[in-house]
């Protein structure tokens, strides 16, 4: 699978079309890049994760194989954690500096996830809200890194209503 993306200058007002050779088998649901666009993870129903170094496809990348497709991802840019949202109810996580897989949520949660955001928040706190296929959000407190350099995930609440699938979770900071 193939994408256009822009890149190119502010300054100019101009971009270019570059494209990224993904490598996936299967179409590609989530995919977050770095603010400088070096680096690019993409997120696929061939249930990986696939984590670029090069917009043209000429480098390799590092591949995740997944028990279930990776619905959409979401960056923690200050960082560099990218959380997962699973068809099998778990939330990964994907350290983009040290180029490594660190962990899920555990236990999965009752629904496949079809959405993930970061709240607004600073490392060691965190917030991260996942939207599930059974019309629930749950919120988390993330706390990372933790002294061994895991995360750490406490459940803060869940909010529930919708009648469907939540496709789509988004915060915003709170009025000063």
């Amino acid at each position: 699978f193939f994408f256009l993306l822009p890149v190119g200058t502010a300054a100019m007002g101009e971009c270019a079309q570059q494209t990224l050779a993904t490598g996936h088998s299967r179409s590609v649901l989530g995919l977050v890049c770095t603010v400088d666009a070096a680096t690019v993870l993409t997120g696929s129903l061939d249930k990986t994760l696939r984590l670029h170094q090069r917009w043209d496809g000429s480098g390799e990348a590092v591949v995740w194989p997944q028990p279930h497709y990776v619905q959409r991802l979401a960056l923690q840019s200050a960082t560099g954690l990218v959380a997962a949202a699973c068809g099998d109810g778990h939330v990964r996580f994907v350290h983009l500096g040290s180029q490594r897989l660190l962990r899920s949520a555990e236990p999965p949660l009752s629904a496949p996830v079809s959405a993930v955001c970061w709240a607004c928040g600073a490392a060691p706190q965190l917030h991260l809200l996942a939207g599930l296929g059974d019309g629930d959000v749950v919120v988390w407190r993330v706390q990372y890194p933790v002294a061994d350099g895991s995360i750490h995930m406490t459940i803060q609440g869940r909010l529930t209503g919708h009648s469907g699938a939540v496709g789509c979770v988004a915060a915003v900071a709170a009025a000063a």
